[in-house]
């Protein structure tokens, strides 16, 4: 399997499994956050993962614990979009974490074109040829 149809079936896999998530509109968005962090953890560890949560400013990691501890997988959920641009994005595409991450992977919350265009242009200039998964949900507004 390549990098492209391991991030393609990580999205497609999220996508359909979502409804699963059980969530609601008027639940918390801590809530989302909280669940979909708990969906990619329970997925990293079926895999075979060692996956931890909110660990060295990293929202999610997957480590290969067969191997030599490698990180795997750094994600990143971000419910706000004005520090998706910001915070989120240094630390996917300039921590240390992500320079020694096999995957990237960014959760974004609501964002307006405007700001995804921003988003796809900055992961194009600093991801410096690193697999990088972008999963947002786009619109005006909420």
């Amino acid at each position: 399997m390549t990098t492209a149809d391991f991030l393609k079936r990580l999205c497609e896999g999220y996508v359909r499994a979502y409804r699963t998530l059980n969530l609601r509109t008027r639940a918390m968005w801590t809530d989302h956050t909280k669940r979909e962090l708990e969906f990619f953890a329970h997925l990293g560890g079926m895999l075979g993962f060692a996956a931890t949560l909110e660990h060295e400013r990293m929202d999610l990691s997957w480590r290969d614990v067969d191997g030599d501890e490698a990180l795997v997988l750094y994600l990143e959920r971000e419910r706000f979009s004005g520090r998706a641009l910001g915070d989120t994005l240094h630390k996917l595409l300039d921590s240390d974490q992500s320079r020694r991450a096999r995957y990237l992977v960014g959760v974004f919350g609501w964002v307006t074109d405007e700001i995804l265009a921003q988003a796809k242009q900055a992961i194009s200039e600093r991801r410096n040829g690193r697999p990088f998964l972008l999963i947002a949900w786009v619109g005006p507004n909420e």
